[in-house]
């Protein structure tokens, strides 16, 4: 065989983009046969005659290779008419559920189409046609787009748009950067809020601080989850920390603002805010979180009905963190060794 005519291969190329069926539904059934045909036969004549492969013949000729395939066992177009098509009397009959629908959810503002169907089955509604649950609960979806209901939970239960509570602005915090490092001890601090449950079943919180350069961390528990008790803790890190705190940075925690955002304005400590939905920012104190979790409070006879006890405990901990315990994140050093080595 011949190889195409450079006019051919224009033609099939040109024509390879142009594929739409809204654009051919409208053409009768023997001009649609036709230009199926035509596709299928410009697929082959590719395959065959250029060897190309189905996959790269079917993207030249501008038809999916599933659709071709199919045309080529089916070139005419099967009837898309609806088999259950709408006729006036079975309009007639859905215009008078619907008013009758409309009816009962106005009585009954929380039922959904399983109730409205079971009580259309319970009374004499007077429509000589079967009634299904599918078309009551699709009535109900076009009352509430015509607006001639409302959707029950989100009328209840969803806070009315334009009296939402506003959430008090942001005045010292700014987002975190993208490329936010830090290069000496102090230059960034990770503070996080984790929970701690008790035996019997009360929640106690637990601020957590760590300094992502020197791994240094800090901790307290508190009886409640305020932002005062968050910026004790920052207190007390600054009075403790053998370093100075330039930087913070927390997530979007109720517990990080008032307060403790007017403690890092007045301490001039630079407050960075992580995005909304990203523990990965704080992955630092993160961390930490799950090694107090691991090696204290999995320890035995914690006493947990004794928050002043429990805080001296965790504080023996903190120190054994800080002085003894190896951290592979500054080189299997403890954090106290490695600060001093920077320092020196």
């Amino acid at each position: 065989m011949g190889n195409l005519t450079q006019k051919q291969k224009s033609d099939e190329s040109n024509s390879s983009r142009t594929y739409d069926t809204a654009s051919i539904r409208h053409l009768s059934i023997e001009e649609q046969t036709r230009y199926r045909k035509d596709k299928v036969d410009m697929w082959l004549r590719l395959r065959k005659i250029e060897g190309k492969t189905s996959p790269a013949a079917a993207e030249i000729v501008g038809i999916p290779e599933r659709t071709l395939y199919s045309w080529q066992k089916k070139p005419v177009p099967e009837s898309t008419r609806p088999h259950n098509v709408r006729t006036r009397r079975n309009q007639e009959f859905y215009d008078k559920l619907k008013e009758q629908v409309l009816e009962i959810r106005k009585e009954n503002e929380s039922w959904g189409g399983m109730k409205i169907h079971a009580r259309f089955e319970a009374i004499d509604h007077g429509l000589d046609m079967v009634i299904n649950r599918s078309m009551v609960c699709r009535i109900i979806s076009e009352l509430i787009r015509e607006k001639k209901i409302k959707s029950y939970y989100s009328g209840k239960f969803a806070k009315p748009r334009g009296n939402e509570v506003e959430t008090p602005p942001r005045h010292h915090a700014i987002p975190v950067p993208d490329n936010l490092r830090s290069h000496a001890p102090g230059d960034v601090v990770q503070v996080d809020t984790m929970y701690v449950r008790t035996p019997s079943n009360r929640f106690w919180y637990q601020v957590n601080a760590t300094c992502i350069y020197s791994r240094l961390s800090f901790s307290h528990i508190f009886e409640a989850h305020t932002a005062e008790n968050s910026a004790y803790l920052l207190e007390k890190m600054l009075q403790d920390a053998p370093f100075e705190v330039r930087a913070v940075q927390t997530d979007q925690g109720t517990e990080f603002r008032g307060e403790f955002e007017r403690t890092c304005k007045e301490k001039g400590i630079t407050f960075y805010l992580n995005k909304a939905g990203t523990p990965t920012q704080n992955a630092f104190v993160e961390r930490f979180n799950k090694t107090v979790r691991d090696d204290f409070l999995s320890q035995d006879n914690l006493p947990y009905d004794d928050l002043e006890a429990m805080n001296i405990r965790l504080n023996k901990f903190i120190n054994y963190y800080n002085t003894i315990r190896p951290h592979q994140g500054v080189e299997n050093c403890t954090p106290r060794a490695y600060f001093e080595h920077v320092v020196s």
